[in-house]
């Protein structure tokens, strides 16, 4: 979670600069990963709502029916998996 917070981090440090506060400039690396986070924001929280939503309605299915979700079940593990490449 600590990565999360950089961007927020990053834009309160360069608040404190253009306010005249000794505030040495950022490493352009530090940025750089700071918009990968930003980028990446949207699509975690994303993920992270599927997958929430996936343990969910799994844990609703008696095992009776299992046999007859298991194509759906297999479907969504390989789309959330893809996400979890990005």
């Amino acid at each position: 979670m600590q990565l999360l917070n950089l961007p927020q981090e990053l834009n309160q440090l360069t608040i404190m600069a253009i306010t005249n506060i000794t505030v040495k400039k950022m490493p352009l690396s530090i940025q750089l990963k700071s918009q990968d986070v930003q980028n990446l924001f949207p699509i975690a929280m994303s993920l992270q709502e599927s997958l929430r939503t996936f343990e969910y309605t799994e844990s609703r299915v008696i095992p009776k029916f299992a046999k007859l979700v298991a194509e759906s079940r297999l479907q969504a593990q390989q789309q959330m998996l893809r996400g979890l490449q990005i």
